[in-house]
């Protein structure tokens, strides 16, 4: 029946590719792929969300400076916590 209605995978069966090989696939850069300079901004971005955590989790951080001192003390004791830190471990502001 498969075969009559011309689906695709029919003659296969699994409706992958099977010309392809698994080890062409594209592999991600670690270098990674934009300047670094480029990047900064992102992963600055993804700091403060991480610091927006720290205010909200705990309580006796939620202020600005307090939260902002924590997440300087954690990236100097932990630097290798997060992968990104790597490029960019200061906070935005």
């Amino acid at each position: 029946r498969c075969g009559e209605s011309r689906t695709p995978g029919a003659a296969s069966g699994s409706g992958k590719r099977v010309d392809r090989k698994v080890s062409t696939a594209p592999r991600p850069d670690s270098t990674g792929a934009f300047y670094p300079s480029v990047l900064r901004p992102f992963l600055q971005r993804i700091n403060a969300y991480l610091v927006r955590w720290i205010r909200r989790k705990y309580k006796r951080l939620s202020g600005f400076k307090k939260s902002k001192q924590c997440f300087q003390d954690i990236t100097r004791r932990y630097p290798g916590m997060f992968a990104h830190w790597r490029l960019c471990r200061t906070y935005w502001m």
